[in-house]
């Protein structure tokens, strides 16, 4: 048997076995970044602020047309989720969104119109 020269493993001789420790190493290294990313976050910081229930308007304080707009989004939009606060989109971007969704809570095309109507007046609201 002819005796060879790298009879011991003798690490600067094997390239496989730097590139696996390499390979090791920069794993590693991104699981730390990911991790210490993530550790400052809370629930809070993460979940977004449409989880926050919509503030109660005062029923009084609004028209028939808009109060029936408020109830028939309570009523509807909350089946599925957790109700936005009118102010977390500006006014021209609610009728997209009614539009997209207002079928499938079942809201009629005059309900969704209501709902349109009462989200655009208090998302303007100082």
């Amino acid at each position: 048997m002819k005796p060879t020269s790298n009879v011991g493993l003798s690490l600067p001789h094997q390239p496989r076995v730097w590139t696996f420790v390499a390979s090791l190493l920069l794993l590693c290294l991104f699981g730390f970044t990911a991790a210490c990313s993530a550790t400052g976050q809370t629930k809070a910081n993460v979940e977004p602020a449409s989880a926050q229930p919509a503030p109660a308007l005062e029923p009084a304080a609004l028209s028939p047309e808009y109060e029936e707009g408020r109830s028939l989004y309570n009523r509807k939009c909350g089946t599925c989720h957790e109700l936005y606060a009118p102010k977390e989109f500006a006014p021209h971007e609610w009728p997209r969104y009614v539009k997209r969704y207002g079928p499938r809570s079942g809201l009629r095309p005059a309900d969704r119109e209501k709902v349109t109507a009462y989200l655009q007046w208090a998302a303007a609201q100082p």
